[in-house]
C-alpha cells in the first residue's frame, strides 16, 4: 500500500501513478473553527473515510482546510481570518472578537470548481464573543453540520446540509442577525457596536451559518455552525463523521498499485503463439496483438480479457479480419496490461513472434549463355530476410545430396543481381557462371558439362532464436516435353469431381488474393469437396522427379481439422502429398504449392491427381488457380568436346567417321550430335544427327576428293515443355581423301613408225584421265593428253622410229593419282 498525505491549508494537483487500480482510498479531515476571545470554542472540523474512482494519469484536485484564524490575528475593524476553503471570517471591534470558521478539506475531479467536488469533509464553527456571554461554534459534518450554541437572547448559525446553506442565527433582543452560509462557503461573523461579535460559519459542501449576537446584558454572541460533510463521488463509505478533526485540515490517500505485468509470446505452430502474463496480480487484463507492425487490435483467436495470469494460446479465426488472427508469414508483437476498477495501466510488450514465410511466387530460370544461369522470381512473403539457394548436379552418376550458397541477402551482389529479397512483391534475380566461386561454398560449385535442379526458399530471422523457414519451390519445370498438365481453368478442366467445384471469375474475398491470376477463372472448392485430373500420360512411362505446382488460397477456415490437401493415386490408394494448408492461411492470398510425387507411386500406373477442401461446412473456402504437373527440371551447362576424331576411306566413295562423345550426362532426348562436312575447298554442311551418335558414314562421294569433316556434341535445354537455348561444344575436325581407283582394260595396238593407238576403262567418278609415254630407258613420263572421264581411247604420234617406249593412262585429281594397272 503507499500512502500520500497533504497537511498545510492550500490547493495541491495529484496525478493518480499510471500502476493505479481504478480506485484510491481517501480520508479528509475538515478544519476546526477558530476560538472566541471571551473563552467559547470553535468547532471540530468532520471527518471522511471513503473510495473513490480515479484513472491512471488523471490531475485531482486536493484542498486541504485551514483552521479558523486565532483571535490575535483577527484584524480590527474587518472581517478576516476565515480558514482556507470556506470557512467564514470573524469580525474584531476594540477587543471583542468572534471566531473565524473553519475550512473543509475536499478532492475534487475534473477540474477545480465547487462542482467538481467528489468527497468534503467540513470545516466548523467559530465561536462567538460577548462581554456577558460567549458560546461555542457547532461542529461540521456529517450530512448536516452542527448549529452553533444559543446565548440567552442570540442564537447560534444553522449547520450546513446536502441542499443548502446553515442558517444564520436569529435574536430575542436588540442586536445582529447571523449570515446565512453557501455553497463551499461559511456565514461571515457579525458584531453589534463593541459589545459582542458571533462566531462565523464553518466551510463545507454547503458552509455554516454565522451566529447572531446582541447587547444583552454587556452583551452576548452565539456560535457559528458547521459545514456539511459530502460523499456522493465516492463509491464506498466507510466513516462519515461529525468533528473529529482539531487544527488544520489533513487529506490523506491510500492506494493499492499493481505490477505491470510481464508478458512473453513463443511460437508453437503457424497457427499457435502462446501469450504468458506472470508478475501481476489484476482483476483482469486488456490484451492485444499487432501483425506485421499493423494497428493494434483485439485478438479473435483467443482471449482478449483473461481474468488472471497464465498462459493464454492465440490462433487462426475464420473470416475475421486478417489483422485480429495468428496464421503463417507474419510477425506477431502482443502488449497486455492490467483492468481494475474501470482503470486500465500501463501497457507491457512481448517481443516479436514470427510464423513461417511463403516462398517466393512464381520461380523460373533464364540461360543467357551455356554458362550462366539465371534464377528469377518475385517475394512473396512479408516477413523475408534472406533467400537461400540449393542445387544438386549430376555428373554421369545420378544426382548427389542438395547443398547450397550462403543465403542471400539485401545488397549482397555476389548472387543478387536485381531486385529485393525483403520487399514483399519485388521481382528477383539470382546470377550464377560455371566456374565461380560463391560465399558458403568452397571450389567451383557449378561446372561445365554437368546439370543441376535447384531449389529455393525464404528465411526469416536466420542468425535469431525465432528462424523460420518456408517450404522448398523448384525453380523451373518440364523437361523434353514432360508437361502432363498445366490448366487455368478457363473452362472445368478437371475430370472428376466431388460436391459442386465451380469455375469463380471474381475475386474471393475471405482469400484476400485479387481476381484469378492466370487465366479467367479459378476453381472454387468448399468443405467436402474435390477435383480430380486423369493422368494417363504417366501411366506407361514412369518419370523420376515429377512435381505438382499448385496455385492455391485459403479463407474462412475455422478449426485446425478444416484444410486443403493434395493427394496423389499410385494405383491402389490415395496417398496426401502436399498440405495440409488449414487456418493458418486464412485471407493469405494465393500462394505457391510445389509437391514432389515419389517414383514408387508413379510405377504403380493409373496415375490421378486430388486437390480437396477436407472443411466441414460449404463456407470453407480453397480456391486454385492453376494447377501443374511435371517434373523438375535439368538446367544443363556446356558439354564437352567430342574427341579421337578419325576417318576411314577404305570403301570407295565413303568417308566413315569415328569420334568419341565426352558429355557426362546427357540424355539422347536433349542431344544431337552435329556433323559438317564438305570437300575441303567448300563452305561445310552442317547437319544434326542423332543423339549420342559416335559414327557415321557420308556415302556417293567423288573419287580422289579431299574431305573435311567436323564434329559437335549439342544439347538442348527444354523449359516447361518447349525446346530452348541449344549449347554447342567447340568442332573437332580431320581431313582425308577417298580412293582413286585406277583404270582398267589398258591395251596398245596399231603401233606404226611414229603412232600406236591406246585403250583402256576410266572407273573414277570425279577428275580427268593422262594419256602418258616414255622412252623405256627415260626417267619420266610425257603426258600427250589429258582426257574427261568418258574417253576410252587415244592415237598418240610423234613416236620415233624403232624406240623401245613405256605406255599407261593415269587417273588424276588435284589430290591423287592413280595408274593403270596393266
Amino acid at each position: 500500500m503507499v500512502t500520500e498525505s497533504w497537511s498545510s491549508p492550500g490547493e495541491y494537483t495529484w496525478t493518480v501513478p499510471g500502476d493505479v487500480p481504478g480506485q484510491v482510498t481517501v480520508e479528509l479531515w475538515g478544519a476546526q473553527g477558530g476560538d472566541g476571545d471571551g473563552g467559547a470554542t470553535g468547532g471540530e472540523g468532520g471527518y471522511v473515510h471513503a473510495t473513490i474512482p480515479v484513472s491512471t494519469g488523471e490531475d485531482l484536485v486536493i484542498n486541504v482546510g485551514g483552521a479558523g484564524a486565532t483571535p490575535s490575528n483577527i484584524d480590527s475593524e474587518t472581517r478576516s481570518g476565515g480558514g482556507h476553503n470556506g470557512g467564514g471570517d470573524a469580525y474584531r471591534v476594540d477587543s471583542i472578537v468572534g471566531g473565524a470558521g473553519g475550512g473543509a478539506s475536499d478532492i475534487r475531479q475534473g477540474g477545480s470548481t465547487l462542482s467538481d467536488r467528489l468527497v468534503v469533509a467540513a470545516g466548523g464553527g467559530g465561536g462567538g464573543h460577548g462581554w456577558d456571554y460567549s458560546e461555542n461554534g457547532g461542529a461540521g459534518g456529517a450530512n448536516e453540520g452542527e448549529s452553533g450554541d444559543d446565548t440567552f437572547e442570540s442564537y447560534g448559525g444553522g449547520g450546513g446540509t446536502q441542499v443548502d446553506g446553515g442558517s444564520g442565527g436569529g435574536l430575542q433582543y436588540n442586536g445582529s442577525d447571523g449570515l446565512d452560509g453557501s455553497l463551499g462557503q461559511g456565514g461571515d461573523g457579525v458584531h453589534y457596536y463593541t459589545s459582542s461579535a458571533s462566531g462565523a460559519g464553518g466551510g463545507g459542501y454547503y458552509g455554516g451559518g454565522s451566529g447572531a449576537c446582541s447587547d444583552r446584558g454587556d452583551g452576548d454572541a452565539a456560535g457559528g455552525g458547521g459545514g456539511s460533510n459530502y460523499t456522493g463521488g465516492a463509491t464506498a463509505v466507510t466513516t462519515n463523521q461529525r468533528g473529529g478533526s482539531t487544527g488544520d485540515g489533513e487529506v490523506v490517500i491510500t492506494y493499492e498499485t499493481l505490477t505491470i505485468p510481464s508478458v512473453s509470446a513463443s511460437y508453437v505452430a503457424d497457427d499457435q503463439i502462446d501469450v504468458t502474463i506472470t508478475d501481476s496480480s489484476a482483476d483482469e487484463y486488456d490484451v492485444q496483438m499487432r501483425r506485421d507492425g499493423g494497428s493494434w487490435e483485439s485478438p479473435a483467436g483467443g482471449p482478449s480479457s483473461p481474468s488472471s495470469t497464465g498462459t493464454y494460446s492465440y490462433g487462426p479465426a475464420g473470416d475475421t479480419a486478417y489483422g485480429r488472427q495468428v496464421g503463417v508469414d507474419s510477425s506477431f508483437e502482443f502488449r497486455v496490461r492490467w483492468v481494475s476498477g474501470g482503470t486500465t495501466g500501463d501497457w507491457a510488450y512481448s517481443g516479436t513472434v514470427k510464423t513461417s514465410p511463403l516462398p517466393p511466387h512464381d520461380p523460373s530460370v533464364s540461360r543467357p549463355d551455356a554458362s550462366t544461369i539465371q534464377i528469377h522470381g518475385t517475394v512473396q512473403s512479408d516477413i523475408s530476410s534472406k533467400i537461400r539457394v540449393e542445387f544438386r548436379e549430376d555428373i554421369g552418376n545420378g544426382y548427389n545430396d542438395w547443398s547450397g550458397f550462403d543465403l542471400v541477402a539485401e545488397g549482397d551482389t555476389d548472387q543478387l543481381t536485381s531486385g529485393s529479397v525483403e520487399s514483399k512483391g519485388s521481382d528477383f534475380t539470382f546470377t550464377y557462371e560455371t566456374g565461380e566461386s560463391y560465399p558458403g561454398y568452397s571450389g567451383d560449385p557449378l561446372n561445365d558439362n554437368a546439370r543441376y535442379q535447384f531449389r529455393l526458399r525464404t528465411w526469416n530471422d536466420p542468425n535469431g532464436t525465432e528462424r523460420k523457414v518456408s517450404k522448398w519451390v523448384y525453380a523451373d519445370y518440364g523437361n523434353e516435353g514432360n508437361v502432363f498438365l498445366d490448366t487455368q481453368f478457363d473452362t472445368e478442366s478437371w475430370d472428376y469431381e466431388a460436391g459442386s467445384p465451380e469455375l469463380w471469375s471474381s475475386e474471393i474475398t475471405d482469400i484476400a488474393g485479387g481476381g484469378p491470376q492466370y487465366g479467367s477463372n479459378s476453381a472454387l472448392i468448399r468443405g467436402g469437396e474435390d477435383i480430380e485430373f486423369d493422368l494417363a500420360g504417366l501411366d506407361s512411362s514412369p518419370t523420376d522427379d515429377v512435381v505438382v505446382l499448385a496455385w492455391v488460397g485459403v479463407g474462412s477456415m475455422d478449426a485446425a481439422s478444416e484444410d486443403g490437401i493434395v493427394e496423389w493415386y499410385d494405383g491402389s490408394s490415395w496417398q496426401q502429398i502436399s498440405g495440409p494448408y488449414g487456418w493458418e492461411y486464412n485471407k493469405q492470398g494465393w500462394f505457391q504449392v510445389h509437391a514432389t510425387v515419389p517414383a514408387s507411386y508413379i510405377e504403380g500406373g493409373n496415375n490421378n491427381l486430388r486437390i480437396g477442401n477436407v472443411a466441414g461446412s460449404a463456407d470453407d473456402y480453397l480456391a486454385v488457380d492453376r494447377v501443374v504437373v511435371s517434373d523438375i527440371l535439368h538446367e544443363y551447362t556446356e558439354p564437352a568436346t567430342p574427341s579421337n576424331l578419325s576417318l576411314d576411306v577404305s570403301t570407295q566413295r565413303e568417308i566413315t567417321g569415328t569420334w568419341d562423345l565426352n558429355a557426362s550426362v546427357a540424355d539422347t532426348a536433349v542431344r544431337d550430335t552435329e556433323t559438317w562436312f564438305a570437300p575441303t575447298d567448300e563452305s561445310l554442311n552442317g547437319a544434326n544427327r542423332a543423339g549420342g551418335l559416335e559414327s557415321y558414314t557420308f556415302d556417293g562421294l567423288l573419287d580422289g576428293e579431299r574431305y573435311r569433316l567436323e564434329v559437335n556434341d549439342s544439347i538442348i535445354q527444354y523449359r516447361r515443355g518447349s525446346a530452348g537455348l541449344e549449347m554447342d561444344t567447340d568442332r573437332i575436325g580431320t581431313e582425308a581423301t577417298t580412293i582413286l581407283p585406277a583404270p582398267t582394260g589398258f591395251a596398245v595396238s596399231n603401233v606404226t613408225d611414229s603412232t600406236a593407238d591406246y585403250a583402256w576403262q576410266s572407273n573414277h567418278n570425279y577428275g580427268d584421265v593422262l594419256v602418258q609415254f616414255k622412252p623405256t630407258d627415260a626417267g619420266s613420263w610425257t603426258t600427250v593428253a589429258t582426257r574427261d572421264l568418258n574417253a576410252t581411247t587415244e592415237t598418240v604420234t610423234g613416236l620415233r622410229n624403232g624406240e623401245a617406249y613405256d605406255a599407261r593412262v593415269v587417273a588424276n585429281t588435284e589430290h591423287a593419282q592413280t595408274e593403270d594397272d596393266s
